[in-house]
């Protein structure tokens, strides 16, 4: 859901499976890619160590081809990975985003350096208040104990973004747990968690750095 009065607002929401960008479904390739290497790490290191185990030569020899092409993998794996981030932030700079919320139901562009962050909207809303409506992200039971203004996001004078609890779910950022009211900042690439939803907080520093004039300091209002 969209609490804007369009889509070239201060913040966008897109829900639905075709809504999530393609930067987080080559993420999750990537972390399945990763648990597969590991695995298969693990099961040489215990090859190697079980008595009786003969290794064949080709893997006790130097690095044999399964450990070439697995390194080889793995270095591939980056390279997505550093091409998917910068297409991300493509994409953000392109819909004049200054970060992006991803969960699982949908992706939150945000284009105001301050943003409520809760369940649907408040009856005294103002259209002219940045919202991102997190109801898709939570089951009903969960969603009914979510503050429709559960968090805030906002942007610092030094270009750096913090979330404060002002609501009755935890909020947790790369699982420590916020203390009410007090605000924490929020590194790109940040797990945020929302009672039980889970998004992936990604900045645009560019953009930030933009909306401060370069200075470090946000424009008067």
């Amino acid at each position: 859901m969209i609490c804007a009065k369009n889509s070239e607002g201060p913040l966008s929401c897109h829900t639905g499976a075709e809504s999530l960008s393609r930067v987080a479904l080559a993420r999750r390739r990537l972390d399945a890619i990763r648990c597969l290497n590991r695995i298969h790490r693990e099961e040489d290191a215990s090859r190697a160590f079980q008595p009786g185990v003969e290794l064949d030569q080709e893997e006790t020899q130097g690095e044999g081809p399964h450990t070439a092409e697995r390194d080889a993998a793995a270095d591939s794996v980056e390279r997505l990975e550093d091409l998917a981030y910068a297409s991300s932030m493509r994409d953000m700079s392109a819909q004049g985003a200054m970060a992006t919320l991803v969960g699982n139901r949908g992706r939150y562009l945000i284009r105001s350096a301050c943003v409520t962050l809760g369940r649907g909207c408040s009856p005294d809303w103002d259209p002219a208040e940045a919202h991102a409506d997190l109801s898709q992200e939570l089951p009903p039971l969960s969603l009914a104990k979510m503050s429709r203004r559960q968090a805030l996001l906002e942007l610092g004078p030094g270009g750096t973004w913090e979330i404060t609890n002002t609501g009755r779910l935890p909020v947790r950022v790369n699982g420590q747990e916020l203390a009410a009211g007090c605000a924490y900042e929020v590194p790109d690439l940040s797990l945020v968690e929302i009672g039980t939803a889970a998004l992936l907080f990604m900045s645009n520093p560019a953009a930030a750095e933009r909306c401060t004039g370069g200075s470090g300091a946000l424009p008067s209002q």
